[in-house]
């Protein structure tokens, strides 16, 4: 190892040969920087050689050029191709400063039927010229995106193309983090944005390498108007309501060129937040929190709701989520305070980004779950529950981005990122498990949580380039350290009646102390080397270095109720976790200017150490050895459309929390426990993907089909109690209680499909968005012994139809229907189908000078549920406004939420045994006053 180190560092400080470089700067013809261009480095025989972007300046960077003369060839959309010959690239560094032209058509001889397609697809981007889809003026990037063809809005999350958006940059720099796509697409105003790029992302290192690792993460970056980088723009605004109800903010951006400062502050009580997935790392994947659903998932205390597992994450088993806390949450009353500031700015050879983000939550959320298992039971089983929290939820959260273009031929790129939590917690639970058809109560629970914890995360991923004076022939390495800790307690009482027999009823009074600590190094070394213009291999290193420290001190207050010395060894853990996997892997990559492909093979020794202190002494090794095979293929059948095939495979190790043999009593009726014999899971994931786009038509087409097979998933292992039963000396299983733990299983597999199209009725000025989609999954787990498959079958459709006429005539028509299937194989008769559709009218008229009228109306429609939660309703909420001052920048709003007053809240999830319904509180209606002041303040541009 020592030796290893020292060859790296070798080859770091060894003086390269000077590599000559390419720089341009792209404008346009009144001399505004082009951000986004797509720039090809080419061979004279027309064979490609590198590509890339031009930055915020319009620059782009070119660097080993070993041909002495070559081509450059850049596009943009609404703006003539370039292509120049470049001479004596190989011997001096050459500058470049490139006009391009405005497009111009030949309308001679030539009946306009429509206009220009504002859809353009250039290699694997989407681009989108936002001047093709009119808002209203005080429209946000969230409006105008949800009009485009294949973006929307589902359940709070930004989808595009059928995937979950992961990242939204602003000219192609993170904005508030990156990561967090409802932070920037509500506080950039739709006005500003010159065009839309939707694309899928590789990492920094497969950006340099040119191999993908696996690590895409579909992305959207917003392209500013150039007269609106350099100036002041944002907005404050107030407003009071009736019942207590108020909400103030301020969005305010300082841009000047790559200078670039944004201010957010945000005050509400109406459910109004932002918040990320960093907001929650307290509760992700530590199980510190009590559960409160009832037979939930193994590890139902990891999530802080009272829904239990199974909350938002379908049917992934035991890997638990937090994909739907806290971010556009329907059910509940949320308040929030929250502030945040983003800096970038690039000083020569160095590109900055700094984020700051802070938000208090207080939340109040009460929900009435209706279960049904499937059990041995003939009658089957049902378990119902009321639950009440209260979560105050306390986040700083700060990233970095530094890159640094060391010479010619090296740059670091740096992104820190440090996140702090603080989260208390109440919840009260009344839970019943039921025999329906009997009609029968076996076992009751009344249990009250009062929690407390807090978390620090902290990593610094560093990533060194170096290119050869060789063409091709790069060395890079990715290092990323990452630590995190988190402690807490936890007071529980809880009263059980057994209705068989009350002398079997118990009390449990408990006082928990969680903890946990987890390091981690991950890093990859990658040596690529080009064998001719087409032709490269790239030899990698790669290691994941965890270890993990879990501690649950659990007291029993019922004999000590004042002493928390003595420890119950049963309930308590005590885990040391060691995972280390190392890689060596080998790729090749044929490139030409419309055809790529890679494949590469991974070998894996990976080493599980497991060291169990309590709640009885385990020691536990486990090696593997896995061959991990990869291939992608792509290819342009012209500008207009291409095709992407992916075959990856991957091993995910179980969770530290999975391997411990504690039993956890958080909910008393569903007990839990890990399995310190869990192995590594192999996945293996196919996806392709086609997208086209017609300008001369107006049209734009995309579809995806994958799948993906796991073989040793980490699934579920349920003893469903028929009859009273001791698990030991100490727990006892009511008739109908849950006692769950981690298994590994195979035949684990799931298929997903996805098409949209969308096309413009010109004569109409509207937009028509449409998109179909199926999902199939196939989750294997096992009950009282016996295996049972869950399938769930999912088709949905959906339609969008949105004005194009003016910004006085804002509106979107959209309707979504999801028709879903859950079947299982140990019980057929509690085979499900249901359907949830929902319509959705948003409309904004400015009929006369600065009058405006807004109004959202969304309808619901909800069956095939448990009886008392099917149901269809209208939310309508609508405002009255006038805008006024300069420019119309003041506005004053009489807003009206939930006029008919039908709010609800319902949701049916499900896992590998069960399926629930949940209806949680809501926001109930309230009118409000809205003052909103516009700030605008540009300068013109040198």
């Amino acid at each position: 190892m020592l030796r290893t180190f020292l060859l790296i560092i070798l080859l770091f400080t060894v003086t390269a040969l000077s590599a000559q470089k390419i720089r341009g700067v792209v404008s346009n013809e009144r001399n505004e920087p082009l951000i986004g261009c797509s720039v090809g480095l080419f061979a004279m025989n027309n064979q490609l050689i590198k590509t890339t972007l031009s930055n915020t300046s319009g620059l782009f960077v070119f660097d080993s050029i070993l041909q002495n003369t070559c081509r450059i060839k850049i596009s943009y959309t609404g703006y003539e191709d370039l292509d120049t010959v470049i001479s004596n690239a190989g011997v001096s560094i050459v500058f470049l400063r490139i006009t391009l032209t405005d497009k111009v058509y030949d309308l001679k001889n030539t009946e306009i039927k429509g206009y220009v397609n504002p859809v353009k697809t250039e290699g694997d981007t989407t681009v989108i010229k936002a001047d093709g889809f009119k808002t209203n003026p005080d429209a946000q990037a969230d409006e105008l995106v949800n009009k485009m063809p294949g973006i929307s809005t589902q359940d709070g999350k930004v989808q595009a193309q059928g995937e979950d958006v992961k990242q939204v940059f602003v000219d192609g720099k993170p904005f508030m983090g990156g990561n967090d796509p409802n932070a920037v697409l509500k506080n950039i105003p739709a006005d500003l944005i010159d065009m839309v790029q939707v694309f899928d992302r590789k990492s920094d290192q497969s950006l340099f390498t040119g191999i993908d690792d696996g690590n895409a993460s579909k992305t959207i970056n917003i392209v500013t108007k150039s007269a609106f980088r350099n100036g002041r723009f944002g907005k404050v605004y107030g407003g009071v309501g009736t019942d207590n109800r108020y909400k103030s903010g301020l969005i305010l951006n300082d841009f000047n060129k790559d200078r670039r400062i944004t201010l957010l502050m945000q005050f509400n009580n109406v459910n109004e937040q932002n918040f990320s997935m960093e907001d929650l790392s307290a509760m992700t994947g530590s199980s510190m929190m009590p559960g409160a659903g009832g037979g939930g998932g193994w590890g139902s205390g990891s999530r802080p709701m009272g829904v239990g597992m199974g909350m938002g994450q379908g049917m992934r088993g035991m890997q638990g989520s937090t994909s739907n806390f806290m971010v556009d949450q329907a059910g509940g009353v949320v308040r929030t305070y929250s502030g945040g500031i983003n800096y970038s700015n690039k000083w020569k050879n160095i590109d900055f980004t700094a984020s700051y983000f802070f938000n208090q939550s207080r939340s109040e959320l009460n929900n009435d779950i209706n279960r049904q298992f499937f059990s041995s039971f003939n009658t089957g089983l049902n378990y119902v529950q009321l639950d009440t929290s209260i979560t105050n939820n306390y986040n700083h959260r700060a990233s970095m981005r530094i890159d640094v273009t060391l010479d010619s031929a090296n740059s670091v790129l740096i992104q820190p990122r440090f996140s702090i939590q603080k989260n208390n917690y109440r919840n009260f639970i009344n839970g019943s498990n039921i025999l329906p058809q009997e009609g029968i109560s076996l076992s009751e629970n009344q249990s009250e949580n009062n929690n407390d914890f807090e978390a620090i995360t902290i990593s610094v991923p560093l990533l060194f380039r170096h290119s050869f004076k060789k063409t091709g022939r790069t060395l890079s390495l990715n290092i990323n350290p990452s630590y995190n800790v988190n402690s807490g307690n936890n007071l529980q009482y809880s009263e059980i009646v057994n209705l068989n027999d009350t002398t079997l009823s118990t009390q449990i009074s408990l006082y928990t102390a969680p903890g946990r600590s987890a390091s981690s190094v991950n890093s990859n070394l990658s040596f690529t080397e080009a064998l001719n213009s087409h032709n490269f291999i790239v030899v990698s290193y790669l290691n994941n270095l965890n270890a993990n420290f879990q501690r649950r001190r659990v007291y029993d207050r019922q004999i000590n109720p004042f002493n928390n010395t003595i420890i119950d060894t049963i309930l308590s853990t005590e885990l040391f976790n060691d995972y280390n996997a190392h890689s060596g892997a080998l790729a090749y990559r044929y490139q030409q200017e419309n055809f790529n492909f890679s494949a590469g093979v991974n070998y894996q020794y990976a080493y599980l150490g497991t060291r169990q202190e309590l709640p009885v002494s385990i020691e536990n090794t486990l090696r593997f050895n896995t061959v991990l095979p990869s291939a992608s293929l792509q290819y342009r059948f012209s500008k207009k459309s291409n095709i992407r095939i992916n075959y990856r495979t991957v091993n995910n190790p179980p969770r530290p929390d999975q391997l411990s043999d504690a039993f956890n009593l958080s909910n008393p009726l569903s007990v839990t426990s890990g399995n310190a014999n869990l192995k590594q899971d192999f996945q293996h994931t196919l996806f392709g993907r086609y997208l086209s786009s017609n300008p001369v038509k107006g049209t734009s087409f995309f579809i995806m089909l994958g799948g993906a097979y796991t073989n040793r998933f980490i699934g579920n292992q349920i003893l469903i109690a028929t009859t009273d039963t001791f698990l030991n000396e100490n727990i006892l299983l009511a008739k109908g209680t849950q006692f769950t733990s981690p298994v590994n299983l195979n035949s684990f597999y799931s298929g997903r499909f996805y098409t949209n199209y969308s096309f413009s009725l010109t004569k109409l000025k509207l937009k028509v968005n449409c998109s179909l989609g199926a999902t199939y999954s196939n989750t294997p787990g096992i009950i009282n012994r016996l295996r049972n498959q869950t399938q769930n079958q999912a088709l949905n459709g959906g339609l969008t139809i949105s004005s194009n006429i003016s910004e006085k005539v804002d509106f979107t028509l959209s309707s979504n229907s999801n028709v879903v299937r859950v079947l299982n194989q140990l019980q057929p008769e509690f085979n499900t189908d249901y359907i949830i559709q929902t319509s959705k009218l948003r409309m904004n008229l400015m009929p006369w000078k600065g009058l405006v009228l807004q109004s959202d109306i969304q309808h619901q429609y909800i069956n095939g549920l448990s009886a008392s939660f099917n149901t269809r309703f209208v939310i309508w909420n609508a405002a009255v406004g006038y805008k006024f001052l300069k420019n119309k920048q003041a506005d004053l709003r009489l807003y009206v939420f939930d006029l008919l007053r039908q709010n609800r809240s319902i949701q049916r999830n499900v896992s590998d045994n069960y399926y629930e319904d949940v209806q949680a509180n809501v926001l109930t209606q309230y009118s409000m006053l809205i003052f909103t002041y516009n700030i605008r303040s540009f300068r013109m541009q040198k």
